[in-house]
C-alpha cells in the first residue's frame, strides 16, 4: 500500500473512533465559507475540548480532516492541491461567534 492510501485509512479509522474531532462530524453545525466559519460560543468550547487549541505546534496524527484551533481559526488538515499524493494542506477559516438566537 502507497504512503498516501496508507494515510486515507489511518484517517478514516482515527475518524471512525473520534468522529467529534473531524470537520465531517460537524458539517451540519457549522456555517462555513471561503473564509469564515460561524459557530455559538458552546460550539466554539466543546471544539477546543474535542480538538485542541495549538499556537505554535500542530496536533500530533496529521489525519484528513482533523480539527484544531489556531490563533482565531478553525484549522482542519486536506489533501494538497498542489502535490496530491504527497503532502497535507491546513485549512484555515476565521471563527465568527454568533449569539445563539443568530445561529438557529
Amino acid at each position: 500500500m502507497t504512503e498516501f492510501k496508507q494515510w486515507i485509512s489511518d484517517s478514516r479509522e482515527q475518524q471512525r473512533r473520534h468522529p467529534e474531532r473531524y470537520v465531517a462530524f460537524w458539517a451540519s453545525e457549522l456555517t462555513c465559507d471561503d473564509t469564515h466559519v460561524l459557530m455559538t460560543r458552546d460550539q466554539h468550547e466543546t471544539i477546543r475540548r474535542e480538538c485542541g487549541a495549538y499556537e505554535g505546534t500542530l496536533p500530533t496524527g496529521q489525519y484528513l480532516g482533523k480539527m484544531f484551533l489556531r490563533g482565531g481559526c478553525l484549522c482542519w488538515f486536506s489533501i494538497s492541491k498542489n502535490n496530491p499524493l504527497t503532502h497535507v494542506a491546513i485549512q484555515a477559516r476565521t471563527i465568527q461567534i454568533v449569539d445563539e438566537e443568530e445561529g438557529e
